[in-house]
Protein backbone atom coordinates (compact mmCIF):
# COMPACT_ATOMS: atom_id res chain seq x y z
CA UNK A 1 0.00 0.00 0.00
CA UNK A 2 1.80 3.11 -1.26
CA UNK A 3 1.65 5.88 1.35
CA UNK A 4 -1.19 8.10 0.16
CA UNK A 5 -3.33 5.31 -0.02
CA UNK A 6 -2.36 5.07 3.97
CA UNK A 7 -3.19 8.66 4.67
CA UNK A 8 -6.30 7.98 2.81
CA UNK A 9 -7.30 5.45 5.16
CA UNK A 10 -5.88 7.26 8.23
CA UNK A 11 -8.37 10.34 7.66
CA UNK A 12 -11.27 8.17 6.68
CA UNK A 13 -10.66 6.08 10.35
CA UNK A 14 -10.45 9.45 11.93
CA UNK A 15 -13.87 10.77 10.91
CA UNK A 16 -15.86 7.00 11.12
CA UNK A 17 -14.68 7.18 14.75
CA UNK A 18 -12.41 4.08 14.32
CA UNK A 19 -8.62 3.56 14.93
CA UNK A 20 -6.10 3.87 12.62
CA UNK A 21 -4.86 0.40 11.12
CA UNK A 22 -1.38 -0.66 12.58
CA UNK A 23 1.46 -0.73 10.46
CA UNK A 24 2.39 -4.40 9.00
CA UNK A 25 5.22 -5.27 9.01
CA UNK A 26 7.16 -7.04 5.22
CA UNK A 27 7.37 -10.56 7.44
CA UNK A 28 4.13 -12.53 9.04
CA UNK A 29 3.94 -12.62 12.42
CA UNK A 30 2.53 -15.35 14.11
CA UNK A 31 -0.38 -15.56 16.08
CA UNK A 32 0.17 -15.31 20.31
CA UNK A 33 -1.82 -18.41 21.44
CA UNK A 34 -1.53 -17.14 25.30
CA UNK A 35 -2.94 -13.38 24.86
CA UNK A 36 -3.67 -11.54 27.65
CA UNK A 37 -7.37 -11.41 28.32
CA UNK A 38 -8.84 -8.09 27.11
CA UNK A 39 -8.85 -5.04 29.62
CA UNK A 40 -12.53 -4.38 30.75
CA UNK A 41 -12.04 -0.69 31.82
CA UNK A 42 -16.22 -0.35 32.29
CA UNK A 43 -15.80 -3.11 34.63
CA UNK A 44 -13.38 -0.81 36.96
CA UNK A 45 -16.07 0.79 39.07
CA UNK A 46 -19.71 0.11 39.54
CA UNK A 47 -21.57 2.48 37.74
CA UNK A 48 -22.72 5.52 39.15
CA UNK A 49 -25.73 5.70 41.01
CA UNK A 50 -29.03 7.71 38.84
CA UNK A 51 -28.95 11.40 40.36
CA UNK A 52 -31.63 12.35 42.89
CA UNK A 53 -34.96 12.50 41.86
CA UNK A 54 -36.43 16.21 41.42
CA UNK A 55 -38.30 17.81 44.06
CA UNK A 56 -42.14 17.69 43.23
CA UNK A 57 -42.88 20.21 45.94
CA UNK A 58 -40.56 23.16 44.95
CA UNK A 59 -43.38 24.94 42.66
CA UNK A 60 -45.27 25.04 45.66
CA UNK A 61 -42.72 25.87 48.46
CA UNK A 62 -41.41 28.79 46.22
CA UNK A 63 -44.70 30.11 45.81
CA UNK A 64 -45.64 30.15 49.49
CA UNK A 65 -42.37 32.02 49.93
CA UNK A 66 -43.50 34.90 47.49
CA UNK A 67 -46.79 35.14 49.10
CA UNK A 68 -44.76 35.35 52.50
CA UNK A 69 -42.25 37.86 51.42
CA UNK A 70 -45.36 39.81 50.04
CA UNK A 71 -47.09 39.23 53.52
CA UNK A 72 -43.94 40.95 55.17
CA UNK A 73 -44.25 44.03 52.83
CA UNK A 74 -48.04 44.62 53.00
CA UNK A 75 -47.76 44.17 56.76
CA UNK A 76 -45.18 46.97 57.35
CA UNK A 77 -47.06 48.93 54.68
CA UNK A 78 -50.09 48.71 56.60
CA UNK A 79 -48.43 49.67 59.64
CA UNK A 80 -46.96 52.64 58.23
CA UNK A 81 -50.14 53.82 56.74
CA UNK A 82 -51.96 53.81 60.28
CA UNK A 83 -49.57 55.05 62.24
CA UNK A 84 -49.21 57.81 59.84
CA UNK A 85 -52.70 58.68 60.29
CA UNK A 86 -52.84 58.50 63.80
CA UNK A 87 -53.34 62.19 64.79
CA UNK A 88 -50.48 62.55 67.45
CA UNK A 89 -50.75 66.24 68.01
CA UNK A 90 -52.04 66.81 71.12
CA UNK A 91 -49.90 63.09 73.05
CA UNK A 92 -47.17 66.56 73.84
CA UNK A 93 -49.71 68.02 75.79
CA UNK A 94 -50.58 65.27 78.22
CA UNK A 95 -49.75 65.08 81.63
CA UNK A 96 -48.61 62.64 83.84
CA UNK A 97 -51.71 60.32 84.27
CA UNK A 98 -53.60 57.25 82.70
CA UNK A 99 -53.97 58.71 79.12
CA UNK A 100 -50.20 59.54 79.33
CA UNK A 101 -49.51 55.31 80.37
CA UNK A 102 -52.16 54.05 77.99
CA UNK A 103 -50.12 55.96 75.14
CA UNK A 104 -46.94 55.02 75.81
CA UNK A 105 -48.13 51.41 76.48
CA UNK A 106 -50.01 50.80 73.38
CA UNK A 107 -47.20 52.36 71.14
CA UNK A 108 -44.79 50.23 72.87
CA UNK A 109 -47.38 46.78 71.94
CA UNK A 110 -47.94 48.06 68.55
CA UNK A 111 -44.28 48.37 67.86
CA UNK A 112 -43.52 45.11 69.76
CA UNK A 113 -46.27 43.07 67.86
CA UNK A 114 -45.14 44.46 64.17
CA UNK A 115 -42.02 43.57 65.12
CA UNK A 116 -42.88 40.03 66.11
CA UNK A 117 -45.25 39.33 62.93
CA UNK A 118 -42.57 40.50 60.72
CA UNK A 119 -40.34 38.26 62.35
CA UNK A 120 -42.15 35.05 62.44
CA UNK A 121 -42.89 35.36 58.61
CA UNK A 122 -39.07 35.91 58.20
CA UNK A 123 -38.48 32.84 60.15
CA UNK A 124 -40.89 30.83 58.00
CA UNK A 125 -39.03 31.52 54.86
CA UNK A 126 -35.62 30.27 56.19
CA UNK A 127 -34.89 26.24 55.48
CA UNK A 128 -35.72 24.14 58.34
CA UNK A 129 -34.67 20.89 59.83
CA UNK A 130 -32.96 18.84 57.43
CA UNK A 131 -34.88 15.66 56.02
CA UNK A 132 -32.32 12.99 55.79
CA UNK A 133 -32.30 8.50 55.70
CA UNK A 134 -30.65 9.16 59.21
CA UNK A 135 -34.10 11.35 60.33
CA UNK A 136 -36.47 8.95 58.23
CA UNK A 137 -34.98 6.42 59.92
CA UNK A 138 -35.61 7.81 63.44
CA UNK A 139 -39.62 8.77 62.42
CA UNK A 140 -40.07 5.22 61.16
CA UNK A 141 -39.44 4.15 64.55
CA UNK A 142 -41.47 6.46 65.82
CA UNK A 143 -39.04 8.54 68.27
CA UNK A 144 -39.68 11.85 66.28
CA UNK A 145 -43.59 11.54 67.24
CA UNK A 146 -42.37 11.45 71.05
CA UNK A 147 -41.66 15.29 70.93
CA UNK A 148 -44.54 16.14 69.54
CA UNK A 149 -44.77 15.63 65.81
CA UNK A 150 -47.23 12.51 66.06
CA UNK A 151 -49.94 13.95 63.98
CA UNK A 152 -47.69 15.14 61.03
CA UNK A 153 -45.68 11.47 61.33
CA UNK A 154 -49.00 9.39 61.17
CA UNK A 155 -49.49 12.03 58.39
CA UNK A 156 -46.68 11.26 56.27
CA UNK A 157 -46.32 7.58 57.24
CA UNK A 158 -50.46 6.78 55.44
CA UNK A 159 -49.26 9.16 52.90
CA UNK A 160 -46.03 6.34 52.07
CA UNK A 161 -47.89 3.48 52.79
CA UNK A 162 -50.66 4.65 49.77
CA UNK A 163 -47.87 4.86 47.43
CA UNK A 164 -45.68 2.50 45.90
CA UNK A 165 -43.84 5.65 44.05
CA UNK A 166 -42.47 6.42 47.99
CA UNK A 167 -42.20 2.81 49.58
CA UNK A 168 -40.47 1.11 46.45
CA UNK A 169 -42.78 -1.64 46.79
CA UNK A 170 -42.06 -2.36 50.44
CA UNK A 171 -44.97 -1.76 51.77
CA UNK A 172 -44.33 1.19 54.48
CA UNK A 173 -42.14 3.73 55.33
CA UNK A 174 -40.29 1.36 58.19
CA UNK A 175 -40.24 -1.65 55.65
CA UNK A 176 -38.12 0.72 53.56
CA UNK A 177 -36.18 2.12 55.30
CA UNK A 178 -34.98 -1.42 56.99
CA UNK A 179 -34.48 -2.94 53.63
CA UNK A 180 -32.48 0.02 52.05
CA UNK A 181 -30.26 -0.54 55.51
CA UNK A 182 -29.83 -4.52 54.28
CA UNK A 183 -29.38 -3.24 50.41
CA UNK A 184 -26.73 -0.83 50.97
CA UNK A 185 -24.61 -3.77 53.46
CA UNK A 186 -25.13 -6.31 50.36
CA UNK A 187 -24.00 -3.42 48.17
CA UNK A 188 -20.48 -2.79 50.12
CA UNK A 189 -20.60 -6.18 50.22
CA UNK A 190 -20.95 -6.97 46.77
CA UNK A 191 -18.59 -3.77 45.84
CA UNK A 192 -15.94 -5.80 48.46
CA UNK A 193 -15.88 -8.95 46.52
CA UNK A 194 -15.62 -7.50 42.59
CA UNK A 195 -12.25 -5.58 44.06
CA UNK A 196 -10.98 -8.71 45.93
CA UNK A 197 -11.62 -10.60 42.43
CA UNK A 198 -9.84 -7.91 40.20
CA UNK A 199 -6.96 -7.96 42.70
CA UNK A 200 -6.33 -11.89 42.40
CA UNK A 201 -6.93 -11.46 38.67
CA UNK A 202 -3.88 -9.02 38.65
CA UNK A 203 -1.65 -11.55 41.39
CA UNK A 204 -2.18 -14.77 39.29
CA UNK A 205 -0.84 -16.00 36.06
CA UNK A 206 -1.52 -19.15 36.28
CA UNK A 207 -5.21 -19.45 35.11
CA UNK A 208 -6.24 -16.35 33.88
CA UNK A 209 -10.25 -17.21 32.64
CA UNK A 210 -11.05 -18.54 35.44
CA UNK A 211 -9.77 -15.14 36.99
CA UNK A 212 -11.64 -13.36 34.49
CA UNK A 213 -15.15 -15.83 35.32
CA UNK A 214 -14.79 -14.58 38.96
CA UNK A 215 -14.50 -10.68 38.20
CA UNK A 216 -17.50 -11.49 36.03
CA UNK A 217 -19.59 -12.74 38.58
CA UNK A 218 -18.70 -11.02 40.95
CA UNK A 219 -19.93 -7.87 38.74
CA UNK A 220 -23.04 -9.63 38.11
CA UNK A 221 -23.51 -9.32 42.04
CA UNK A 222 -22.41 -5.88 42.40
CA UNK A 223 -24.68 -4.79 39.45
CA UNK A 224 -27.53 -6.60 40.62
CA UNK A 225 -27.33 -4.55 44.46
CA UNK A 226 -26.53 -1.35 42.72
CA UNK A 227 -29.75 -1.46 40.42
CA UNK A 228 -31.51 -2.92 43.92
CA UNK A 229 -30.05 0.15 45.82
CA UNK A 230 -31.18 3.05 43.19
CA UNK A 231 -34.64 1.59 43.53
CA UNK A 232 -34.63 1.95 47.15
CA UNK A 233 -32.91 5.11 47.49
CA UNK A 234 -35.17 6.80 44.99
CA UNK A 235 -38.01 6.22 46.70
CA UNK A 236 -36.08 7.42 50.17
CA UNK A 237 -35.31 10.67 48.95
CA UNK A 238 -39.05 10.87 47.47
CA UNK A 239 -39.96 10.35 51.17
CA UNK A 240 -37.61 13.25 52.48
CA UNK A 241 -38.98 15.83 50.04
CA UNK A 242 -42.36 14.84 51.18
CA UNK A 243 -41.19 15.31 54.89
CA UNK A 244 -39.44 18.84 54.20
CA UNK A 245 -42.64 19.87 52.41
CA UNK A 246 -44.73 18.89 56.11
CA UNK A 247 -42.58 20.72 57.77
CA UNK A 248 -42.38 23.69 55.49
CA UNK A 249 -45.77 24.09 55.14
CA UNK A 250 -46.72 23.29 59.11
CA UNK A 251 -43.95 26.22 60.03
CA UNK A 252 -46.14 28.50 57.30
CA UNK A 253 -49.40 28.23 59.09
CA UNK A 254 -47.85 28.58 62.62
CA UNK A 255 -46.48 32.04 61.42
CA UNK A 256 -49.45 33.10 59.57
CA UNK A 257 -52.42 32.00 62.25
CA UNK A 258 -49.45 34.03 65.03
CA UNK A 259 -49.60 36.87 62.96
CA UNK A 260 -52.89 37.15 62.23
CA UNK A 261 -53.26 37.09 65.79
CA UNK A 262 -50.57 39.56 66.72
CA UNK A 263 -52.41 41.83 63.92
CA UNK A 264 -55.57 42.06 66.38
CA UNK A 265 -53.25 43.07 69.07
CA UNK A 266 -51.53 45.41 66.51
CA UNK A 267 -54.93 46.98 65.81
CA UNK A 268 -55.99 47.22 69.09
CA UNK A 269 -52.85 49.04 70.49
CA UNK A 270 -53.01 51.44 67.63
CA UNK A 271 -57.07 52.55 68.61
CA UNK A 272 -56.03 52.76 71.85
CA UNK A 273 -52.92 54.88 71.10
CA UNK A 274 -55.03 57.35 69.11
CA UNK A 275 -57.66 57.27 72.21
CA UNK A 276 -55.24 58.73 74.58
CA UNK A 277 -53.32 61.04 72.56
CA UNK A 278 -56.26 62.63 71.55
CA UNK A 279 -58.06 63.57 75.05
CA UNK A 280 -61.39 65.83 74.77
CA UNK A 281 -61.19 69.45 75.30
CA UNK A 282 -62.52 70.65 78.86
CA UNK A 283 -65.76 72.80 78.60
CA UNK A 284 -65.02 75.64 80.63
CA UNK A 285 -68.34 77.25 80.59
CA UNK A 286 -70.89 76.59 83.32
CA UNK A 287 -73.94 74.76 82.46
CA UNK A 288 -76.95 77.47 83.28
CA UNK A 289 -80.33 76.41 83.51
CA UNK A 290 -82.41 77.14 80.70
CA UNK A 291 -84.93 79.91 82.14
CA UNK A 292 -84.59 80.88 86.02
CA UNK A 293 -87.33 78.93 88.22
CA UNK A 294 -88.71 78.73 91.46
CA UNK A 295 -86.81 76.27 93.74
CA UNK A 296 -85.88 76.31 97.46
CA UNK A 297 -82.33 76.95 99.02
CA UNK A 298 -81.24 74.38 101.67
CA UNK A 299 -78.04 75.21 103.74
CA UNK A 300 -75.76 72.34 105.33
CA UNK A 301 -72.59 74.62 105.91
CA UNK A 302 -72.59 75.90 109.26
CA UNK A 303 -70.22 79.06 108.07
CA UNK A 304 -71.15 82.31 109.39
CA UNK A 305 -70.29 83.80 106.42
CA UNK A 306 -74.02 83.09 105.37
CA UNK A 307 -75.13 85.03 108.03
CA UNK A 308 -73.79 87.83 106.49
CA UNK A 309 -74.71 87.12 102.74
CA UNK A 310 -78.52 86.59 103.57
CA UNK A 311 -78.68 87.54 107.53
CA UNK A 312 -78.64 85.54 110.57
CA UNK A 313 -82.19 84.62 110.94
CA UNK A 314 -82.76 83.89 106.86
CA UNK A 315 -80.00 81.75 107.33
CA UNK A 316 -81.29 79.81 110.42
CA UNK A 317 -84.33 79.47 107.95
CA UNK A 318 -82.30 77.70 104.80
CA UNK A 319 -80.41 75.40 107.21
CA UNK A 320 -83.69 74.08 108.95
CA UNK A 321 -86.46 74.06 106.87
CA UNK A 322 -84.98 75.76 103.55
CA UNK A 323 -86.34 79.41 101.70
CA UNK A 324 -87.51 80.05 98.55
CA UNK A 325 -85.42 81.33 95.79
CA UNK A 326 -84.94 82.00 92.42
CA UNK A 327 -82.66 79.48 90.24
CA UNK A 328 -81.07 81.57 87.70
CA UNK A 329 -78.05 79.49 86.49
CA UNK A 330 -76.44 76.31 87.71
CA UNK A 331 -73.57 73.53 87.47
CA UNK A 332 -71.97 70.76 89.05
CA UNK A 333 -70.05 72.85 91.35
CA UNK A 334 -72.69 75.49 92.14
CA UNK A 335 -76.05 77.18 91.54
CA UNK A 336 -76.79 80.97 91.73
CA UNK A 337 -80.06 81.98 93.32
CA UNK A 338 -82.01 84.73 94.41
CA UNK A 339 -83.52 84.85 97.51
CA UNK A 340 -87.20 85.66 97.97
CA UNK A 341 -88.52 88.50 100.49
CA UNK A 342 -90.42 86.68 103.23
CA UNK A 343 -90.72 86.62 106.83
CA UNK A 344 -87.37 85.56 107.64
CA UNK A 345 -85.82 87.01 104.58
CA UNK A 346 -86.36 90.52 104.32
CA UNK A 347 -84.86 91.58 100.87
CA UNK A 348 -83.97 89.45 97.99
CA UNK A 349 -79.97 89.08 98.10
CA UNK A 350 -78.25 87.24 94.76
CA UNK A 351 -75.86 84.91 96.30
CA UNK A 352 -73.64 81.81 95.05
CA UNK A 353 -74.05 78.39 96.78
CA UNK A 354 -71.62 75.84 96.24
CA UNK A 355 -72.81 72.50 96.07
CA UNK A 356 -70.87 71.93 98.85
CA UNK A 357 -72.37 73.96 101.17
CA UNK A 358 -76.38 73.25 99.94
CA UNK A 359 -78.39 71.93 97.78
CA UNK A 360 -81.36 74.00 95.19
CA UNK A 361 -84.13 71.78 94.82
CA UNK A 362 -86.53 73.05 92.04
CA UNK A 363 -90.52 73.37 93.57
CA UNK A 364 -92.51 74.69 90.54
CA UNK A 365 -92.06 75.67 87.11
CA UNK A 366 -93.68 78.70 87.95
CA UNK A 367 -92.32 82.24 89.35
CA UNK A 368 -93.87 84.25 91.55
CA UNK A 369 -94.80 87.62 90.45
CA UNK A 370 -95.22 90.71 92.19
CA UNK A 371 -98.69 90.38 93.59
CA UNK A 372 -97.63 86.91 95.34
CA UNK A 373 -99.62 85.25 92.35
CA UNK A 374 -97.44 83.24 90.16
CA UNK A 375 -96.16 83.06 86.24
CA UNK A 376 -96.01 79.89 84.20
CA UNK A 377 -92.45 78.99 82.69
CA UNK A 378 -91.94 76.68 80.06
CA UNK A 379 -88.47 75.13 80.96
CA UNK A 380 -88.03 73.58 84.59
CA UNK A 381 -84.94 73.55 87.01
Amino acid sequence: MSTLERFKQLLQNLFSGGAAPAPRSSASTPPDTKAAPAPQASAATPPPASGPPADPYKEASDKTIATLTWFVGALAAIATLVVAGTQLSSIGELSKGPRLGWAIGSAAAALAGTIAAIGLLTWARLPGKPADQARLQELAQGKEGRRGNARRDAWLLDRVEADPAFHRGTGSLKDLMAQMSTTDAEYHEALKQYHKAKSAARATTTDPKAENRKIAKAKAALDVATDDVKRLRFGVQMSAHLLRYIDFRRKVYRAIWAVLALSVVVAAALVTLAWAANPPEEDATPQAVARPVHAQLHLVSKDEIWSARLGPECAAAARMDGIEVIALASDDESATVVTIPSGQCLEPRRVVVPSDDGAVIAVSDSLPDASGGSATVSAGF
